[in-house]
């Protein structure tokens, strides 16, 4: 005779434990369409994306932008950049270096699409339809250490034993083979990045469409 049993509670829901990387609220920080005047470029359609992430205020801020050039057909240029804000567990399902580099990506990039989709819509030629890409494989060729978290993390000590429960170990081997930035520089960095939503440098990939 079959039997029926209750769904099972993870432990570490029981212990109130935050065991994931909670989304809190994703926005866009920039949108813009820009038509150029001269008529179309030529050549095939260039695509850049844009990856940064930082730590405010017990959250990830991981910022995910692309930029599309104009080509043979459609002389605009459009960029987009979206910003996901996420909780910070008390125990990390994945290392916070894999998850800003990856899966926060996959998170990230259905609403980059929409938005592209969306703010072209309106524009002289249609919407655009970005195509599919591989998180994993698109996060690879991004430079960690060019990301305004990692020069956090190298620059604030305080919040590196904060966080160092949630980092790998070769991101940790990473921070401690950087040369350490005092505060001040790290703020002239990042002046910038405050006004773009925590976000300053450009760690960008481009790929042809």
């Amino acid at each position: 005779m079959a039997t029926s049993s209750s769904p099972q509670t993870p432990a570490s829901e029981l212990r109130g434990v935050r065991a994931a990387y909670a989304p809190l609220r994703v926005y866009a920080s920039e949108l813009s369409i820009r038509l150029l005047a001269g008529g179309a470029a030529g050549g095939e359609a260039t695509v850049s994306f844009e990856w940064n992430w930082r730590l405010a205020d017990d959250t990830l801020n991981v910022l995910f932008g692309i930029k599309v050039d104009p080509y043979a057909g459609r002389n605009e240029e459009v960029r987009a950049v979206m910003v996901g804000v996420f909780s910070l567990p008390d125990e990390a399902p994945v290392p916070l270096d894999a998850f800003v580099a990856q899966n926060a990506v996959v998170t990230l990039f259905p609403f980059l699409r929409e938005a592209v989709s969306s703010l072209t819509m309106h524009g002289y030629h249609g919407p655009t339809l970005i195509p599919l890409v591989n998180a994993v494989s698109l996060a690879r060729q991004f430079d960690a250490r060019e990301t305004d978290g990692f020069r956090q993390l190298a620059a604030d000590s305080t919040l590196r034993r904060k966080v160092a429960r949630l980092l790998s170990p070769e991101f940790t081997t990473a921070l401690a083979d950087q040369p350490t930035e005092s505060m001040a520089e790290l703020g002239d960095k990042t002046t910038t990045g405050r006004r773009r939503a925590g976000a300053a440098s450009r760690n960008s990939v481009k790929k042809a469409r």
